[in-house]
């Protein structure tokens, strides 16, 4: 009897160690566990709330320059026509949240920012910049100082109904940058003043829009202010040229860039600060063109790298050239004392095959000077059939 009870103790000895590691072991996997799991959680962290917004951003700026420089500047700023600087990026957001923004030019380099940015010559980083919720629309600064380096335009920037951004203490309604980059203009124009008609063509190997030549004239009556007459065609494919005639109604900027995609508010800030340059400059600039850039082509110039990436960018970007008319030495006489001195001549350099322009003149008087590389259209225009002769002094076609 004595043995069977100590086999008994044993064997309950046995069991409660066997019960004993058991539960020490699921203790030891409970706790492996829980290590593995918060791993995964560390590995992939729950998404910011703007990530699952839809949240857009506009941005729109001229690149203003001279055909004979290779100096651009990207800028949403006309007071130095000939200094390049950058637009203004406005964001669109239904969430509060934040995101990183970097500016990356392709070509050239960043000058300034507002609010001031790390400039990193090539780039320029905004980092948790801060969506608020948009209040009332118009100016938010609260001092003169905070206008700084935009001063005036400042508040027709602030007009839009974008999202109140915020940026190490600093509240604005946009971002801004400026920088200079290499640039040429491949949209060229001959002016001839006489017959007020411009010959415009592209020699980009893309599409550009919304080309429009703005010319002014010397008025010959008091106050002797400047005239100024238009031409315009809403787009220009990759070597397309065409002839235009010179009008006094100018094209509506602010609807030339709705219909690029901006919204109301940002075109109409747009056009109130760019009309007078684009159409009435004052300055020693005879002549311009405008055009906008393919989006596409933007991007060849300067990347927006957003983090999180925003649902659409949308990207204006008007060119602003003067165009430099080369000293005319052509003078055309048609006063004449018999027909061997009238003939048909073309006046704009250009043969028969290419667009030549004709005119009845006195060849012996007559002087025309053709540049080195005259513009001249691909069509054919063969010399008139009609006579020129001397009529009452004056050289007539008959």
């Amino acid at each position: 009897m004595r043995k069977t009870n100590t086999l008994t103790l044993l064997e309950r000895t046995i069991l409660l160690a066997i019960v004993v590691g058991v539960i020490a072991l699921a203790a030891t996997l409970v706790s492996l566990l829980h290590l593995i799991s918060n791993a995964d959680e560390q590995a992939t962290p729950t998404p910011t709330p703007i990530e699952k917004a839809n949240y857009e951003v506009h941005e729109w700026g001229v690149l203003a320059g001279c055909e004979e420089s290779d100096s651009w500047l990207v800028t949403s700023r006309p007071e130095k026509i000939m200094l390049v600087k950058q637009p203004v990026i406005y964001i669109y957001s239904k969430n509060v949240s934040d995101f990183n923004l970097k500016v990356k030019f392709l070509k050239g380099y960043a000058e300034m920012s507002y609010p001031e940015a790390e400039n990193r010559e090539t780039s320029l980083e905004w980092n948790n910049v801060k969506v608020m919720k948009n209040t009332l629309g118009g100016a938010i600064y609260k001092s003169s100082e905070q206008r700084v380096p935009l001063g005036e335009i400042a508040d027709e920037l602030s007009t839009t109904d974008a999202n109140i951004l915020s940026y190490k203490g600093v509240n604005s309604k946009f971002l801004y940058y400026e920088g200079a980059i290499p640039f040429e203009n491949k949209v060229k124009v001959k002016i001839d003043r006489e017959t007020k008609e411009v010959i415009i063509k592209n020699n980009f190997n893309f599409p550009v829009q919304h080309v429009t030549v703005a010319v002014s004239f010397k008025s010959n009556a008091p106050p002797y202010t400047k005239k100024y007459y238009y031409a315009y065609i809403y787009k220009l494919d990759s070597g397309a040229e065409t002839i235009l005639k010179l009008k006094e109604q100018k094209p509506k900027l602010e609807e030339l860039a709705m219909k690029l995609g901006l919204y109301k508010n940002e075109a109409k800030a747009f056009a109130n600060i760019w009309e007078q340059n684009f159409f009435k400059f004052e300055y020693s600039a005879k002549a311009r063109v405008s055009y906008a850039l393919p989006q596409s082509e933007i991007e060849k110039l300067i990347e927006l790298e957003f983090q999180p990436k925003p649902k659409k960018i949308l990207r204006v970007l008007f060119v602003l050239a003067d165009i430099s008319e080369e000293e005319s030495k052509t003078k055309i006489v048609k006063s004449c004392t018999n027909n061997n001195e009238c003939a048909w001549k073309s006046t704009n350099c250009c043969p028969e095959n290419a667009g030549a322009s004709w005119q009845c003149i006195n060849i012996k008087l007559s002087k025309i000077e053709c540049p080195s590389t005259p513009v001249c259209l691909q069509v054919i225009n063969p010399k008139p059939e009609k006579k020129c002769i001397c009529l009452n002094g004056i050289c007539t076609e008959q």
